[in-house]
């Protein structure tokens, strides 16, 4: 990853902390659908990626984590709608002190910035991370 890359994941985190709550749920709205869409590709692809893990001679173990099939999708699928009811807690106000001097002191929930996250074979990972990183704000590099 170079600076231009880094520059651009905090140009995109920027960008969506401008958006509203709303406009963040609309894109996960958007996000159920398009997977909806593609359901049969994802699965298809899945089904490969099985297949020459297994042909690889990796574990069994590996392989259920690999496994991304219609139980699993149903499953990403609520978990995406359940993100969507849940609040963001953007900007929300969790103490709030006034100083002698008069000064307001105010510890607001603010996102986190950029969220690395790092994992292995298991495919329902990135749309949850996604799911709710959009939620609160953050912008995320996956490896």
């Amino acid at each position: 990853m170079n600076k231009y890359d880094l520059y651009q994941i905090k140009q995109s985190f920027i960008k969506l902390n401008r958006k509203s709550e709303k406009e963040r749920n609309l894109f996960l709205l958007n996000l159920i659908k398009s997977l909806k869409k593609n359901k049969e590709k994802i699965i298809r692809a899945n089904n490969k990626d099985l297949d020459i893990a297994s042909k690889n001679g990796l574990s069994s173990a590996f392989l259920d984590r690999l496994k991304f099939q219609e139980s699993e999708f149903l499953n990403t699928i609520s978990q995406v709608k359940a993100t969507i009811h849940l609040k963001s807690g953007i900007g929300e106000i969790l103490e709030k002190r006034n100083l002698l001097n008069g000064t307001v002191l105010k510890k607001v929930s603010v996102p986190i910035g950029i969220i690395l996250v790092i994992f292995e074979s298991r495919p329902e990972v990135v749309i949850d991370v996604i799911s709710l990183c959009i939620k609160s704000g953050n912008a995320i590099i996956l490896k």
